[in-house]
């Protein structure tokens, strides 16, 4: 893992220290150089390299303004953070318009790990964005070497638009002798067939003088090839001597190259923003393919993973062929890219290939490629039809996890698509990675959830066989009190452990002699004061065990009570947790409406009235609220 490097300016060693710790907390690694004056600050700015930078707002003989300014002139590409416990709103807006990063509040340092990532994510893509923007400035430059009057497409034509005169860039570009494009119509032969009859109609309206001469227009041209290619012109118009328009002469750049570069370099983007947001395996497989058929134009992709199982790969996405792939397959009755090929049967540059993350050409035809499954006169057939000019191999960066890639059949050279193919495949694999891991996350949390309920309803079964006269009472709290939660619209996380520790809330009665609990009369102060340990016996039972909940302080303040009056430890209002104060109100409603040893139900309108009655004093008046609306909605208590 890479370690970070930080320059913290701070004199005070108990905020070090803080800054330290919440670090070593995210789980970061890092190496931090730390300086407490002006000198030292400098010296390290100059010394070292750093990934981010930290720095105090005030200090005694230096500010936080002064060691920004400082940072900006010697480390300009470092994102720098103030960490202040004095800096207010008017300050911190200034600073950020000076360039800092961000600011963290000093008692508010939960912010500053988010902060940080923040920053490094942004510094990162800013410079990736700036490379990308290097890269086209550096292509348009060298572009601009040639557009002299010896490497530009030069051209002459007639009122009608015919040739009378093309140099030899321009012949060449045409893919033409210069004595065979004399005389001929531009717009007829040059123009692509939807622009052709637009572009003769606005040109003979140029030259009668109802429009005005394009002096700089882009223009797709079609070469002797049948290739379409964007020429970049400048023109000027031909007079005769009375001044009158004869003709255009124009000098044309061809950027065709430039144009694919800039729309390459979009889709690029664009691509790696998609693959990233990706959160489904089948899409992401889907999406590699169609988005390396969009980079290289024409030709055919084929995305393949290992089958672990019977150890061969398996054919899960394809782009690109169309109508031609379904009218190939029934005309062969054959579907050679849905069959499975055996690790033991490919070549060993195929297996290279799909265990790297670079792009290698297959030294093969479809016959080889294919291992010999499929009728070598199925693969001629299939290779003049699809008419690709090569075979392309690159696989996922995988690491630890199985392996895959994707097969590239182009029509054409794909050689300047190499990095960006390469970019999509890592790309690609870290998202795929990354998928795996959160499945396997989601997988690992069911079990455990799984887990954790049938624990906790094994302890609420151990507790209620003690108890028989309240069998079945935890669980018809746990119920009410999730209904509850879900009334005052508590999360589902919240709700669910709320209804698991209504499930075991009891479980401290373990320790309450069984005789007591199943006592017919009432209770003596002293057999009152042992049943009053329940809640602290299950609290002191629970608390070692990691549940995904408060579960054992739950349990421990069931039986307090708002006005301070409840027990163990007499908590009042906001000291109680809002889920103990519900599963509180649950209890007392299930315990009045149910029959109990000493007395019979009093039934759900008592109980009711009794909660009504304690609203505000003994009891949190919004989850009171809560409970009646639920049962004036119908809600009743289950059964048993």
């Amino acid at each position: 893992m890479k370690i970070l490097s930080i320059l913290y300016l701070e004199d005070n060693k108990l905020d070090l220290e803080l800054v330290k710790s919440k670090l070593e907390d995210a789980g970061i690694d890092f190496k931090m150089t730390h300086v407490e004056t002006q000198a030292d600050f400098e010296a390290a700015l100059t010394s070292e390299q750093f990934e981010i930078i930290l720095s105090d707002y005030a200090l005694p003989s230096f500010d936080g303004p002064s060691a920004l300014a400082l940072a900006r002139k010697i480390c300009p590409g470092v994102p720098v953070i103030m960490v202040s416990g004095t800096i207010g709103e008017e300050i911190a807006v200034d600073t950020l318009k000076r360039g800092a990063t961000d600011y963290v509040i000093k008692q508010r340092m939960a912010r500053l790990i988010p902060s940080i990532k923040r920053a490094l994510k942004e510094n990162e893509e800013s410079k990736r964005r700036k490379h990308a923007e290097k890269a086209l400035q550096q292509e348009q430059e060298k572009a601009q070497k040639y557009l002299d009057i010896a490497e530009v497409m030069i051209v002459a034509f007639n009122k009608k638009g015919d040739i009378t005169l093309v140099n030899q860039k321009g012949a060449s570009i045409l893919g033409y002798h210069t004595d065979e494009l004399i005389g001929k119509n531009w717009f007829d032969n040059f123009l692509p067939k939807r622009e052709g009859e637009s572009g003769k109609k606005s040109y003979f309206e140029s030259i009668k003088g109802k429009n005005k001469i394009l002096d700089h227009f882009e223009e797709t041209i079609v070469t002797s090839s049948g290739e379409e290619r964007i020429i970049d012109w400048h023109s000027t118009p031909l007079l005769d001597e009375e001044k009158q328009t004869i003709g255009i002469l124009g000098s044309g750049e061809d950027i065709t190259e430039r144009k694919r570069i800039e729309k390459s370099m979009i889709l690029m983007s664009d691509t790696q923003s998609q693959i990233t947001n990706q959160d489904n395996l089948t899409d992401i497989y889907q999406l590699i393919g169609k988005k390396i058929r969009e980079l290289i134009g024409e030709g055919y992709v084929i995305t393949s993973l290992y089958d672990e199982q019977i150890e061969a790969m398996r054919v899960v996405g394809i782009n690109g062929f169309g109508d031609l792939y379904e009218n190939l397959t029934r005309k062969l009755k054959i579907n050679p890219f849905k069959t499975v090929y055996y690790l033991k049967d490919m070549s060993a540059n195929h297996l290279r290939a799909y265990r790297s993350g670079e792009l290698e050409k297959f030294e093969g035809d479809l016959y080889n490629l294919l291992t010999g499954k499929v009728p070598k006169q199925i693969c001629n057939i299939a290779e003049k039809e699809f008419n690709f000019t090569g075979i392309y191999v690159i696989g996922f960066i995988w690491h630890d996890l199985d392996f895959g890639g994707v097969t590239i059949f182009p029509k054409r050279d794909i050689t300047q698509y190499k990095p960006m193919i390469e970019t999509i495949m890592n790309q690609a694999s870290t998202t795929i990675k990354r998928i795996k891991s959160e499945e396997d996350l989601r997988i690992s949390e069911q079990k455990l959830r799984i887990s954790l309920d049938g624990t906790i309803h094994t302890i609420a079964a151990t507790v209620e066989a003690r108890d028989p006269y309240t069998a079945g009472h935890q669980t018809r709290v746990a119920d009410l009190a999730a209904v509850i939660a879900s009334e005052m619209h508590l999360s589902n996380e919240k709700i669910e452990g709320i209804k698991m520790a209504g499930i075991i809330h009891d479980l401290g009665k373990i320790n309450t002699p069984a005789e007591i609990l199943s006592k017919p009369g009432k209770l003596s102060e002293l057999e009152f004061q042992i049943i009053q340990t329940h809640p602290q016996v299950g609290f002191d039972l629970l608390k070692e065990i990691e549940f995904p909940w408060p579960i054992a302080g739950m349990v421990l303040q069931h039986h307090e009570k708002m006005d301070g009056s409840g027990y163990p430890r007499g908590l009042k209002g906001d000291e109680i947790m809002l889920e103990a104060r519900i599963l509180t109100v649950s209890d007392i409603v299930e315990a009045m409406s149910s029959h109990r040893p000493y007395r019979p139900a009093h039934g759900i309108d008592k109980a009711l009235k009794q909660i009504k009655k304690d609203k505000g004093t003994l009891l949190d008046p919004k989850v009171v609220d809560a409970c009646l609306k639920v049962f004036e909605h119908g809600y009743k208590l289950p059964e048993g």
